[in-house]
């Protein structure tokens, strides 16, 4: 599926109702319904770290799948198509990211704003 036809779609759910958009989201979650064996019998275990590192989405690993990993390569050279369309993609993902976080630089402003990637 196109991202951005996903993400019009739930954007559109959003507006909609928020509690089906969450649905939704966690039906595309994907992970191992773990069952765990603490002290006191047994527990489905639940996973609470989504700030640290999220599960991932089937709707966005399908598309890295298809359209980012058959053409990644180092995003520290332009001397290829690969290397070329990885800067480019990873160049997009900055901007998006610094867009819809408002992490913007506004003159006068105290704070300033920086997309970092890492990792």
């Amino acid at each position: 599926m196109d991202p951005q036809v996903q993400l019009a779609a739930w954007e559109r759910l959003r507006q909609k109702d928020q509690k089906l958009l969450l649905k939704e989201i966690q039906n595309d979650i994907i992970a191992s319904p773990v069952i765990s064996h603490p002290p006191f019998g047994k527990k489905k275990s639940i996973y609470t770290d989504f700030f640290a590192s999220s599960k991932p989405l089937r709707t966005f690993e399908s598309v890295m799948m298809r359209s980012v990993l058959p053409f990644y390569a180092n995003t520290h050279t332009t001397t290829t198509s690969s290397s070329k369309a990885t800067t480019m993609s990873v160049k997009i993902a900055r901007e998006t990211i610094r867009r819809c976080t408002n992490a913007i630089n506004t003159p006068g402003h105290e704070h300033q704003a920086a997309v970092i990637f890492s990792g």
